[in-house]
């Protein structure tokens, strides 16, 4: 805790001295730019006076007249000299004080997001591994009915499932952000696969109600496991954040895969952002639903590699509508 306490007083600090350095450098300019304007001004005062030595105004009054013009249009264009080039300078820096703000801006939010992802990470690998501790213990300690233990067994298993899901999100995306993965292409059977996964995610997530309408014989060309890793991914997430009594229909044609749930849904603000690494919805220290933040980033960056792409549209009622076009 004294950590971020000491992190965060940092980047208030930096924020600080970033703006502190941004003001110096205008009011320098702004300086600079006085400075020249009176120098400008003293070397007019000075070619007047020099002027009225060589010519009389009283007798020569047209011919001091036109030389008091030519100082004062030079004095005029050196005016101008110096607002082009202070107003170009102040342009120039003002983009790069925007630049770096929101490089630095975005810097602080992925720092973050790690944080929050490194915090999630934490929790989900240790709730399914004390949970299962504590089935399997139950089960060397305590004599139970078959059910009982049958129930505990499904438990342990549903546990090691999500376990297993987060170590294949983690080291996929580290082998795609890294160049390592190569994809196997060929040609997928999407009804097989997708009919394949319904029933163990059935299994997996008793008594769950998922609803699947799957065309027969539809094929694709594609990596078959990075396939069946999206397709999971967004069931997974229907069933994560969607209430228990509500069903998850999983539809599959020629064109498209959907799964619609009647969750809260995504805001309007979330949907630009929720295919972003490490990004969740919501705040993170009030958040009940699981998950780290990998999973709709890992399905669009391998969707975008299928020439496939998603989007996110609301569930009347209520909920989300996640669509893969082929």
């Amino acid at each position: 805790m004294s950590f971020l306490l000491s992190k965060r007083k940092n980047i208030k600090a930096a924020i600080f001295i970033y703006w502190l350095v941004l003001f110096y450098t205008i009011a320098a300019l702004v300086w600079w730019f006085i400075s020249l304007q009176n120098q400008s001004k003293d070397s007019a005062k000075q070619e007047i006076q020099s002027l009225s030595l060589k010519i009389s105004a009283n007798e020569h009054p047209l011919l001091y007249e036109e030389g008091h013009q030519l100082i004062q249009q030079k004095l005029q264009r050196k005016t101008t000299k110096h607002i082009s080039e202070g107003l170009t300078f102040l342009l120039v820096i003002l983009l790069g004080a925007v630049f770096v703000y929101r490089a630095v801006k975005k810097q602080f939010q992925l720092n973050k997001q790690q944080q929050n992802f490194i915090m999630a990470v934490t929790h989900e690998l240790k709730t399914p591994i004390a949970i299962s501790k504590l089935n399997i213990e139950t089960l060397q300690k305590r004599k139970l009915e078959p059910a009982q233990q049958e129930k505990l067994l499904q438990n342990t298993l549903a546990e090691m499932h999500r376990l297993n899901d987060l170590a294949t999100n983690i080291l996929v995306v580290s082998q795609i952000e890294s160049g390592d993965y190569k994809m196997h292409i060929e040609n997928v059977d999407l009804s097989g696969l997708v009919q394949q996964l319904v029933r163990d995610l059935k299994i997996q997530y008793a008594p769950r109600n998922i609803e699947a309408a799957i065309t027969e014989n539809v094929y694709h060309k594609g990596d078959s496991l990075m396939l069946k890793l999206v397709f999971s991914n967004l069931i997974d997430n229907a069933i994560k954040y969607a209430p228990k009594e509500t069903p998850i229909e999983v539809l599959l044609t020629e064109k498209e895969f959907i799964v619609k749930d009647q969750g809260p849904g995504i805001g309007s603000s979330d949907k630009k952002n929720v295919f972003e690494k490490f990004y969740r919805v919501g705040n993170e220290s009030t958040r009940k639903a699981k998950g780290t933040g990998l999973g709709l980033f890992l399905c669009k960056r391998i969707l975008s590699d299928h020439n496939a792409a998603i989007k996110i549209e609301d569930n009347r009622p209520n909920g989300s509508i996640f669509t893969i076009s082929f």
